[in-house]
């Protein structure tokens, strides 16, 4: 059990240990990326982070536009409009668009990820079932060919015995 423990926090000391900085980084260890000449944490699943982020950030966008509509609506509330009010309405609404197209854009742009992700599992299960069904043939083949050569063998060393026998029965 201390054995257990002991190697439990030298493996954790040692993740501690390849951090570049003392930034903490979860479970996750940071790396210099040369190319952004940044600190990133690496060896996660960043994609699935990613999604729900973005899901996120959609959802605060879609209420941004609610509130931008409640507005609209509570000037359009007034007896009479004036030039100004007329004026911000125009502005708000345009305002809303540009959200609402951007929100379709990024909802877009994550169903297009979802496809591609989905795509890739597939393909990459694809993979594994093509490599099993292959490993599974070149063993049945080894296997076959084993067979036959300890098949080979005892016949040898039955037909050497028989010659012993006759051999040894003249």
């Amino acid at each position: 059990m201390f054995v257990v423990l002991a190697l439990a926090g030298l493996v954790a000391a040692s993740g501690a240990a390849r951090a570049d900085t003392a930034a903490d980084c979860g479970r996750f260890f940071l790396k210099y990326d040369a190319s952004s000449q940044t600190m990133k944490c690496v060896s996660g699943k960043r994609k699935k982070k990613q999604g729900t982020g973005a899901a996120r950030e959609i959802r605060r966008q879609q209420r941004s536009v609610q509130r931008i509509l409640n507005q609209v609506q509570d000037i359009l509330t007034l007896d009479e409009l004036g030039a100004e009010q007329q004026r911000r309405v125009r502005e708000l609404m345009t305002e809303a668009r540009q959200r609402v197209q951007q929100i379709r854009r990024r909802t877009a742009q994550l169903r297009q990820e979802q496809v591609s992700y989905s795509q890739e599992v597939a393909n990459a299960a694809q993979q594994r079932t093509r490599a099993q069904v292959e490993l599974a043939r070149s063993l049945e083949q080894q296997q076959r060919d084993l067979v036959r050569q300890l098949e080979a063998r005892q016949r040898q060393l039955l037909q050497s015995q028989r010659r012993r026998s006759r051999n040894t029965t003249r």
